[in-house]
């Protein structure tokens, strides 16, 4: 029997307030670093309370800004800067370039090397990284995984991702008020990611019943936290908790079921073109998930991978899963992912930008995927051009 290790930080923290949580987890240190996002959160009250409360506790707090797109100087900078101050633990609030300097500046801090070094798998992590406390103010990732990426320089000449469990934080604190009253757009791009990972998690090759049951738990609830916050104007404590819980799920099952065909084609456009990946992410949702059951139908039609796009269709239909209702409930999920395109008003690679005359160079970038399907370039330039 094959063993399954989960790799996952040692608590989760849902729906806390994050003052006072910190004030509890961070008691023992003197010395903390604070990374915020450039486009400053300082005039967010929550973290302007946690500032205030850690202060008033006698913390010495190193403030630090990362831009949006997270770059190797970038980091050196950092590091270089962090190699004259004591840091006894890490706190970082914000979206994904945030966290992912986090993890790594964690590890580096104690085991040093260059972020090239890390980035070329040439740094062990012999030693414990500090101690890291993250905060997602976004719902594109809650980041309780192993994975980071970084951009090289100049940015955009490409993006890497690499993993290790020396950059898995050791605790997540999930406040929903980070992520109330942000703008659609970017609570739009941040939520697709997490749709996306849910659904390639759940049909990954690598998928397990672990990441199963979290994904069948949360699904539903999520599609119509998206409809909520995206559509409805319902953006509240209730529908940002939903949400956040959501994107744990999907940072958990990025981590252990590895990415899709849609996160691989995703960040091969965004290598080439500066566009938001979660819009990205949006645009090739439904064509590149339709383009994997058509493939799946064809060679596999009794295969679990049909199962499982059978037992999403219910999921996202309210119907109850039978065998012998595949037909149905394939067609029902179909329709369901057409129909968030066109509710939600994803918009197409063309009004991102994307070029069709960049197509053969976006897919000689993309890297293999979990995709429980195999895909030709003919087949990935077909996807583009439905997300066109």
């Amino acid at each position: 029997m094959n063993s399954f290790i989960v790799n996952m930080p040692k608590k989760i923290h849902f729906n806390v307030e994050l003052p006072v949580i910190c004030k509890e987890l961070l008691s023992e240190y003197g010395n903390i670093l604070l990374l915020l996002p450039f486009e400053s959160m300082e005039n967010n009250h929550v973290i302007i309370s946690v500032v205030d409360t850690l202060s008033a506790d006698g913390k010495k707090l190193i403030v630090k800004k990362v831009a949006s797109e997270l770059g190797i100087n970038a980091l050196n900078r950092l590091s270089e800067e962090l190699s004259y101050e004591a840091v006894d633990a890490v706190l970082a609030v914000g979206g994904g370039s945030v966290l992912d300097a986090a993890k790594i500046i964690s590890a580096q801090y104690t085991n040093g090397g260059s972020a090239e070094e890390i980035l070329n798998g040439e740094i062990s992590f012999t030693k414990k990284s500090l101690p890291l406390y993250i905060a997602p103010s976004t719902h594109a990732s809650a980041e309780a995984n192993s994975i980071v990426s970084v951009c090289s320089e100049p940015l955009r000449t490409f993006k890497k991702e690499i993993q290790n469990r020396a950059f898995i934080a050791d605790e997540i604190l999930i406040d929903p008020r980070l992520c109330e009253g942000g703008s659609r757009t970017a609570s739009l791009n941040s939520m697709m990611i997490s749709f996306v990972n849910l659904i390639e998690g759940y049909v990954s090759k690598r998928a397990n019943p672990f990441c199963d049951a979290l994904i069948t738990n949360i699904f539903a609830d999520y599609e119509k936290s998206i409809y909520d916050i995206c559509a409805n104007g319902i953006d509240n404590e209730q529908t940002r908790a939903t949400a956040a819980y959501a994107s744990v799920v999907a940072s958990v099952t990025k981590e252990h079921c590895g990415r899709g065909i849609v996160s691989s084609l995703a960040n091969a456009v965004c290598s080439v073109y500066k566009i938001p990946y979660g819009a990205v992410c949006g645009a090739l949702m439904y064509p590149a998930t339709l383009k994997s059951m058509q493939k799946v139908q064809m060679f596999a039609p009794a295969s679990v991978t049909t199962e499982k796009f059978s037992r999403l269709g219910a999921l996202c239909s309210g119907m109850d899963y039978e065998f012998d209702k595949h037909h149905v409930l394939l067609r029902s999920l179909n329709n369901n992912l057409s129909d968030l395109r066109d509710d939600l008003k994803l918009p197409a690679l063309c009004a991102l930008g994307v070029e069709r005359e960049s197509f053969y160079n976006i897919v000689s970038k993309v890297l293999p995927s979990e995709t429980p399907v195999d895909f030709a370039e003919s087949e990935l330039i077909d996807i583009l051009e439905a997300a066109f």
